[in-house]
């Protein structure tokens, strides 16, 4: 992706220019575990693996950079993108890493933030296949210096908010610059790598403004349970894109673990082991049967309750939409804990049989 940059741009603007508060979480990626949300790799261009709350990025390709998206479909306008990142001793002099943020879909458009080994970042834009600079100079590549870098055994942190079409840079807490970009409306949102580079990154957090989409909780619990209950009607529920993505990330979670506990109960209760009686063996059996049907019962609700959440919260009916997601939520926490329990009584029972 690492082009021979375009025209130089205007002067970055030296004030904030995004007065918009971000205060939803709509992803929230610590890298305390491998969610299958990043990509790993290990070949001869790139070496990426999740390990002790790190995301490990070795980018073994001198020649060309690269660029990692999550799995999280989004065409987000307004957010905060926040990131953790460390670069670590290269012998490429264009190691760099950062963030690409309003990735188009045809990969012909995106605006990216990096910074390099020297203390340098820089900011640029690219436009079909090559790079327009927002930053520096044509005689330095865009790169420019800055006090704010941390030492190199550190973390440097980098947020980028952006509203309206406007960018405000910070980094490690500091106000860097500004800019005003017209060309994108929305866009995707990863990390980059140049050629060469290995970097670190602990978090990756993307913040957007609460919407204005909200219903009354007493509402949705009867929605949800139907029937009355009291409930402090001063108390509310708020639809956002954030919270939206998050509760459907906690139904994949839940359906993954799921899925595994169902795979243990099917291995358990295949057991062949030699039982101390008949009647033992028989209402083990039952046991399972009736598990069983129970785990289908409740699978079924929630594959009815999946198909109602395809739309995104500022497409779909906002109380239906979040009916269905308290639903969904609930009865995979439901099938979650009898399968957890369930697992743990078969496991019980078998080793009384050995």
């Amino acid at each position: 992706m690492f082009l021979t940059a375009g025209l130089l741009a205007p002067a970055a603007l030296r004030a904030q220019l995004v007065k918009q508060n971000f205060t939803e979480s709509a992803l929230h990626e610590d890298f305390e575990s491998d969610n299958d949300l990043w990509m790993t790799a290990s070949n001869s261009d790139n070496f990426f693996v999740i390990q002790n709350g790190e995301y490990i990025l070795h980018r073994r390709n001198m020649l060309t950079g690269y660029t990692i998206f999550p799995k999280w479909e989004n065409q987000l306008s307004e957010y905060s993108i926040s990131a953790g990142i460390k670069l670590l001793a290269s012998p490429s002099p264009e190691a760099s890493a950062g963030i690409i943020f309003m990735a188009q879909a045809d990969n012909k458009g995106a605006l990216i933030f990096e910074f390099n080994q020297q203390n340098q970042y820089r900011i640029k834009k690219l436009e079909g296949v090559s790079y327009k600079l927002l930053s520096g100079g044509q005689k330095n590549a865009g790169w420019v210096s800055s006090n704010f870098f941390l030492a190199s055994d550190l973390y440097n942190r980098i947020e980028i908010r952006t509203s309206d079409k406007n960018y405000d840079i910070y980094l490690n807490n500091n106000y860097l610059t500004s800019f005003t970009e017209l060309a994108f409306k929305n866009g995707r949102a990863g990390i980059v790598l140049g050629p060469g580079t290995t970097a670190l990154m602990d978090n990756f957090f993307v913040t957007i403004p609460e919407k204005k989409i909200s219903v009354n909780q007493k509402d949705a619990l009867m929605a949800t349970n139907n029937k009355s209950e009291s409930t402090d009607a001063s108390e509310v529920i708020t639809l956002t894109a954030g919270n939206y993505y998050y509760m459907i990330n906690q139904l994949e979670d839940l359906k993954k673990e799921n899925a595994a506990l169902k795979e243990q109960i099917s291995t358990l209760g295949n057991f062949n082991h030699t039982l101390d009686t008949i009647s033992d063996a028989v209402a083990l059996q039952q046991r399972i049967a009736l598990i069983e049907l129970q785990m289908q019962q409740l699978m079924n609700e929630n594959d009815s309750l999946h198909k109602e959440m395809k739309s995104p919260p500022e497409t779909a009916d906002k109380d239906e939409l979040l009916n269905a997601l308290t639903k969904a939520v609930k009865k995979e926490r439901q099938l979650n804990e009898m399968l957890t329990k369930e697992n743990k009584d078969l496991k019980d029972a078998i080793e009384k049989f050995k």
